[in-house]
């Protein structure tokens, strides 16, 4: 089916809902996308109307299934839940389904699957279409094969972010949990040795440190830890 055949079609749609006194809730670009020009639908939402105060959603159910070969196997992703979307139950952050889903997100980086197949299971996402700018730069990703630098994409924003309200971030390790007090002192340190009028902590836990802690700003280490110190030791003898 043509691109011309598909807008003619949804326009006449719209038309007839109009002359029925309901309103449209479904999207053109559901039917027309960089792959193809059908009204192939993968999933999950489709569209809807708003009548006299009711609101019908039409929706596709049933199994999502990526196949492939990734690490010398072959490979099966395989929804779980059966609803037409990757994680019903995740927030509702796509980034939150992607940290959620393991087999999901190996899907999404492996270049064994096709930009085709990623963009299938990404549509079937819940809200995926309801992302804008959000939505065509995840199919981006699919579609270069980027998806693995996605952490780190964030990551970058979130800095700049910070720091255009003059804050900054840092990512604290410590084998236990950091008291309160104990990371507002290291804030007001860190403010005035950088310059910000805040800092946001990142807090892992890392046993390995022994005790004590690490923090990491703007590419600098401070090494407060146990395990730091006892290399120094070692280094020195």
């Amino acid at each position: 089916m043509s691109r011309t055949k598909i807008e003619r079609r949804y326009r006449k749609m719209q038309a007839d809902a109009k002359a029925f006194g309901a309103e449209l809730l479904t999207e053109e670009s559901i039917f027309i996308d960089d792959d193809h020009l059908d009204c192939v639908w993968y999933g999950g939402h489709i569209g809807g109307l708003r009548y006299k105060g009711y609101e019908v959603s039409v929706e596709v159910h049933g199994d999502v299934e990526i196949v492939g070969f990734m690490n010398g196997h072959d490979f099966l992703y395989k929804n779980k839940q059966n609803t037409g979307a990757m994680n019903m139950a995740a927030s509702d952050t796509l980034r939150t389904t992607f940290k959620s889903d393991a087999e999901l997100w190996d899907a999404l980086c492996s270049p064994a699957v096709s930009a085709r197949e990623k963009k299938a299971v990404l549509a079937r996402l819940p809200d995926f279409y309801a992302r804008g700018a959000l939505r065509h730069f995840y199919l981006l990703l699919a579609d270069k094969n980027r998806f693995a630098l996605l952490p780190e994409i964030v990551r970058q924003f979130r800095l700049l972010e910070l720091r255009e309200n003059g804050e900054g971030l840092c990512v604290f390790r410590s084998a236990r949990e950091p008291e309160e007090q104990s990371l507002g002192a290291l804030a007001r340190l860190l403010c005035a040795r950088h310059g910000y009028r805040a800092v946001t902590f990142e807090i892992v836990t890392d046993e390995t440190l022994l005790g004590g802690f690490t923090a990491e700003i703007d590419g600098v280490t401070y090494d407060k830890s146990v395990r730091g110190q006892l290399r120094a030791l070692a280094h020195d003898l």
